[in-house]
């Protein structure tokens, strides 16, 4: 195996489709409830757990799946993301 670091291009791509897919269904499992009422909050909170995991499972290898900007942040401020990379992570989420 390879130790090779993909360009932060790359990561930030990634860190795009990760928030994508969060959001994506997150937030399509809140309007779905809202508007309709066919999903309780239980459901709800099931379909933000799948959305989390997939999100990570897709991109947890490229980027880290940090898919959320206080998380970037807070990983750089403890000394685990180099600063540099922040701003590109932060306007990709």
């Amino acid at each position: 195996m390879t130790d090779i670091r993909p360009t932060l291009a790359v990561r930030c791509a990634a860190e795009a489709l990760g928030t994508f897919l969060l959001v994506f269904f997150g937030c399509g499992a809140v309007h779905v409830a809202v508007t309709s009422g066919d999903l309780g909050l239980g459901d709800v909170a099931l379909v933000w757990a799948l959305a989390i995991a997939m999100a990570i499972y897709c991109v947890g290898a490229v980027s880290g799946a940090h898919i959320n900007p206080a998380m970037t942040c807070g990983f750089a401020a403890w000394g685990g993301f180099p600063w540099r990379d922040v701003p590109g992570y932060l306007a990709s989420q």
